[in-house]
């Protein structure tokens, strides 16, 4: 068992599906609950399957009770929201043992083990069955993406985000994800495209920003860097950090006065600390 990086956790903070889900994947308003107990056939999109060595082996003629698989995986849902994750866990492993084909049910039973237990091939096993029960659902995938990035399989979590991408453009955060994994792996040219072509749309994302300088740093492009890492500071307004980096990339660059500019800025939000005097303590006379 191994742990899971952060990034995990942040990918399920952040990828969020505004409409309700079914169990196969689809999206349907409040109004369409009746149809929701209808369960179908996994569809299994072979371009944007797991990765073979996590495959799991779907059996359609297994024995499935989705109806009480359903009020268990709604318990679980239930337990989740409200932070009661070992009861969310419980409820879910009920779901997906009364009906395995359950698509949803094995998306939150691999997000229970995050937060409880932390078994990493439980929570594989669950996404890797549930991108192929929901192979249109972008959740599934982003899911997955993270799950394999975070144990180092670069090439199947890049996969993963651009089938989400493809099933759902606006997924900025994916090409973020995307453009790091390429930036880790030395090729920030790749990387930047990734980043520009999300920010057409996501022009306030400061951490976006702070991301396309880490690339044009790496690409040696240091004024380029220092003004991406310059919008970001204003973004974000107090960081004083944030102008102090900006200020750096400026000096590398060889524009002193951009790296003056930012210093002061820097120095206004954060002032520097006065320097003291310090003089040598007195010994305490002895008393008598």
């Amino acid at each position: 068992m191994r742990s899971i990086g952060t990034g995990w956790c942040v990918g399920i903070l952040l990828t969020l599906v505004a409409a309700c889900e079914t169990s196969n994947g689809a999206s349907q308003g409040k109004d369409a609950t009746a149809t929701r107990a209808e369960p179908s056939a996994p569809n299994i999109d072979p371009t944007c399957l797991a990765d073979p060595s996590q495959k799991v082996t779907l059996d359609k003629d297994i024995e499935r009770d989705f109806e009480r698989a359903d009020a268990a995986f709604d318990v679980g849902i239930e337990m989740s929201n409200a932070g009661n994750y070992p009861g969310a866990l419980e409820a879910l492993e009920r779901a997906v043992k009364l009906d395995p084909m359950h698509g949803l049910a094995q998306l939150e039973l691999a997000k229970a083990h995050l937060y409880t237990d932390n078994d990493h091939h439980a929570m594989y096993r669950a996404l890797g069955t549930a991108v192929q029960l929901l192979p249109t659902n972008p959740r599934a995938h982003t899911q997955y993406a993270q799950l394999a990035a975070d144990s180092g399989a670069s090439d199947v979590a890049i996969q993963h985000w651009r089938c989400a991408l493809l099933l759902k453009p606006s997924l900025a955060d994916a090409r973020y994800a995307i453009a790091r994994q390429y930036l880790a792996r030395g090729k920030p040219a790749l990387a930047e495209e990734e980043i520009r072509s999300a920010l057409r749309s996501d022009e306030s994302n400061a951490q976006a920003h702070v991301l396309l300088g880490d690339v044009l740093e790496a690409k040696g492009e240091a004024l380029d860097a220092a003004r991406s890492v310059e919008t970001a500071a204003k973004l974000v307004a107090r960081s004083a950090a944030l102008y102090r980096r900006a200020g750096s990339l400026y000096e590398v660059g060889g524009d002193d006065d951009g790296a003056d500019r930012m210093r002061a800025v820097a120095d206004r939000i954060d002032p520097p600390k006065e320097e003291r005097d310090l003089r040598p303590l007195r010994k305490a006379r002895k008393r008598r």
